[in-house]
């Protein structure tokens, strides 16, 4: 069997984004084996899903030669690398230093640029399928990783994640706990608030008080290893969260989900997924440049979505 590496040194939400191509290099591969060096959590999804075989992290200090200037290859790298019939590097530069490295022991290396340039609007894996020479989109789905689907219970599950790798991407937490006090008013829900390791333990707490205060029928899930957020997300009827990855992997396990957007841009960042609903302020900056969204402080694209705004998506998108 052909074995391939792959090098995806990208968070959650950019590993999803690249699932298609994935998933192309496997099938054209003619059932390649390919082995990832990436996010070991997230790859255990991949591999889970049957579309990666194995795993190694990129912190594995095997790897610290590639980075550094004039070091001869260790033999313990060496070997690995030999093991390897062809590669595919996710790169943002194609000069990189490792890379050049990685090329004299796999001769034959494929270069796939990550991401779009910045001006070009064209979604992240289609991007990606084109440089592989394939045109339009290649489906898949993450929906068999996990045994539950929804809950057989009458009362349907909400999941809400309010977190996102930067704040400048987060809908206010008052608003995703307002728009929960409104519909729990208005109709029957059981909801989850979802909080990753990285979520302020303030946040935690104030929703918690939150939903004690107001008799809300929640559950906190925080901090919980990616597979079993995952199990978690497949239980739910519904998902509303940022432009985030584990909005991504929502999408991806086939969850119906409302994503909110703001400095980021839809058209190239859109969640992979056949029932995704996306929610804009409409305001006229956004979405924005990279130098613009580093130095925005005021992030109106994102407080302009009113909670009416994401109810109404919750009315056409809601089973």
């Amino acid at each position: 069997m052909n074995r391939v590496l792959v090098w995806h040194q990208g968070a959650l939400g950019d590993l999803l984004l690249s699932i298609p191509a994935l998933h192309a290099i496997r099938s054209q591969g003619a059932g390649a084996s390919l082995h990832l060096v990436s996010r070991t959590d997230v790859a255990s999804l991949l591999i889970l899903s049957g579309l990666a075989g194995s795993v190694s992290s990129p912190e594995d200090g095997m790897f610290g030669a590639l980075f550094r200037d004039d070091e001869e290859i260790p033999q313990r790298l060496r070997n690995f690398l030999s093991g390897f019939d062809s590669g595919v590097i996710f790169t943002r530069r194609r000069n990189a230093h490792f890379l050049k490295k990685i090329a004299k022991v796999i001769p034959s290396l494929f270069f796939l640029i990550t991401f779009p340039p910045e001006g070009v609007r064209e979604h992240v894996s289609i991007y990606q399928l084109k440089q592989l020479g394939i045109a339009g989109e290649w489906w898949f789905s993450l929906s068999g990783i996990c045994e539950d689907g929804p809950s057989s219970s009458s009362t349907p599950v909400m999941s809400i994640h309010p977190g996102s790798g930067g704040w400048r991407k987060c809908w206010p937490l008052e608003n995703f706990l307002e728009l929960a006090l409104s519909i729990h008013g208005g109709e029957r829900w059981r909801f989850q608030f979802i909080f990753g390791p990285a979520e302020k333990a303030d946040a935690v707490k104030k929703t918690a008080r939150f939903i004690s205060d107001y008799g809300i029928d929640a559950q906190l899930v925080c901090g919980r290893p990616l597979l079993e957020t995952a199990r978690w997300l497949k239980q739910s009827d519904l998902y509303i969260g940022n432009d985030s990855g584990i909005s991504h992997m929502a999408a991806l396990l086939g969850v119906p989900s409302i994503v909110l957007f703001g400095p980021t841009d839809d058209v190239v960042w859109r969640p992979l997924g056949q029932n995704v609903r996306i929610v804009r302020s409409g305001l006229g900056c956004s979405p924005c440049s990279e130098e613009r969204f580093r130095f925005c402080s005021h992030i109106r694209c994102m407080k302009e979505i009113s909670v009416r705004d994401v109810i109404r998506a919750v009315a056409a998108l809601k089973p």
